[in-house]
């Protein structure tokens, strides 16, 4: 994929959180004379001003992170790499940060791994182990695209969490391959079909202790039909032994945890729109940490109204079913409009987002609207 033709395109993946997936469509457009080796230093300062209407409001981490990424091309487009990303909670160490709702918060640690790799590429299929952003988040990473909140419907941050142990988001001790299969090779038309494969060692299960996953594994993929307009599938699983859980312990587990995902994106050249559905169980949590069965939705937009300002919009909605008794009045409802005013395409940036939420908790409390402020500056 060319994405110099293709600014659109590049603007995106700039725009979207993993790393490994704009170097797997990049990395062949390195020039043959350029050195075999070379490495990448990055960070990004990312923090916000949050108003909960008629409570209370907040200063809050929201991702900022440095990191380094190397590789080394063994032969002719063919490379050795490695990444490491530290996660920072700078507000938490300057005293302002007293609230830890978000993902890309790690609680009580100034310092955090969020990314911790080493693979090999070839051409643009890869393999990689380590800690890495899931098979899954391939395809939840089409709406996770807010400045502020989100990837909650589609169970990407389960629990709160950065999807680690569940391997949804940022998963642990996962071994990967990464392939774009170019079927204009078998039929002429066809597009570059990416395949993604996971599976993952045993992680603790989320809200549980000392309790853990037997096994994990995943698998998504993702076509581009035409006109930069892409449909994608993801699963994930992860065994559960039910019987050496007490019952009093089990939180609303019923038995291995499973999740299915629906996507699509359309990138255009002043816009994009994408939406997810998703089937999951044993995965999502309450406010109380009770497990339950259900299904979310997200959607997301965004338009280049100005050179600079860019309107955004977009839901999240995730609902027990109907039997599952232990989830209360739960409910995740909640529209998203902003803002943006980009210095640097979406890498450098200040944002301000209204967050309209009908979202109830087990005991139905409603958590209320809020008003955001924040700022993305990466170097």
């Amino acid at each position: 994929m060319d994405t110099e033709k293709n600014p659109a395109i590049k603007r995106e993946l700039d725009a979207g959180e993993d790393p490994l997936d704009k170097q797997q469509k990049e990395q062949v457009a390195k020039q043959d004379d350029e050195a075999p080796s070379d490495y990448s230093l990055y960070a990004s300062i990312r923090g916000r001003y949050r108003q909960i209407i008629g409570d209370r409001s907040v200063w809050e981490d929201n991702g900022s992170r440095l990191g380094i990424n190397v590789w080394y091309e063994i032969v002719a487009k063919t490379w050795l790499f490695g990444r490491y990303e530290l996660g920072l909670n700078l507000l938490q160490e300057l005293g302002l940060d007293s609230e830890y709702t978000q993902p890309d918060q790690n609680i009580g640690h100034t310092l955090f791994t969020r990314l911790a790799y080493v693979g090999v590429q070839k051409e643009e299929n890869i393999v990689v182990i380590g800690k890495n952003w899931s098979t899954y988040y391939q395809v939840a990473g089409f709406t996770d695209r807010f400045d502020s909140s989100g990837g909650e419907a589609s169970g990407a941050f389960n629990g709160a969490s950065d999807g680690g142990d569940s391997g949804t988001g940022r998963a642990d001790q996962v071994l990967q391959t990464r392939l774009n299969l170019d079927l204009f090779k078998i039929r002429k038309g066809f597009k570059p079909l990416a395949i993604n494969m996971q599976i993952q060692r045993g992680q603790p299960i989320p809200g549980l202790d000392n309790h853990d996953y037997n096994y994990g594994f995943g698998a998504s993929t993702i076509v581009e039909l035409w006109n930069n307009v892409s449909i994608g599938i993801a699963y994930n699983y992860s065994a559960i032994d039910l019987q050496k859980i007490p019952a009093a312990e089990r939180n609303g587990l019923n038995g291995s945890m499973s999740a299915l995902l629906l996507g699509s994106q359309w990138i255009a050249e002043d816009w994009y729109l994408a939406a997810t559905l998703s089937r999951s169980t044993n995965l999502q949590m309450t406010n109380t940490q009770q497990y339950f069965e259900g299904t979310g939705i997200e959607l997301y937009g965004q338009y280049q109204l100005f050179s600079n300002i860019w309107l955004l919009g977009g839901y999240n909605y995730l609902a027990p079913d109907s039997d599952q008794q232990q989830t209360g009045d739960y409910l995740l409802s909640y529209a998203l409009f902003g803002v943006r005013y980009t210095i640097q395409d979406f890498t450098r940036m200040i944002y301000l987002e209204s967050r309209l939420d009908q979202g109830r908790t087990t005991d139905n409390h409603n958590l209320g609207n809020q008003i955001i402020v924040g700022l993305r500056w990466s170097f």
